[in-house]
């Protein structure tokens, strides 16, 4: 299955086994995943040619990635509410 090849798919989420299970459901697919646990790592990510982004929105300790989303609502990136 190819459905997601050619994608680029940025996975942010603190829980280790979630964000493991979300990157190898995509990898799956044939996504290129880059997996980050913390909002720092999610903004240092290398963003350009993201195709989506799966975000948890509230991390460990009740840190927020809202600042991560934000930076995604760049006109580059298409943004889907779910």
């Amino acid at each position: 299955m190819r459905a997601l090849s050619g994608h680029r798919i940025l996975v942010v989420e603190d829980e280790l086994l979630i964000g493991l299970g979300i990157a190898d459901a995509l990898k799956g697919a044939r996504a290129e995943v880059i997996v980050s646990r913390t909002v720092a790592d999610a903004l240092q990510a290398e963003t350009q040619g993201l195709t989506a982004a799966v975000v948890d929105h509230v991390l460990y300790d009740g840190i927020t990635t809202s600042v991560v989303c934000a930076k995604l609502k760049d006109p580059q990136y298409p943004v889907h509410r779910l």
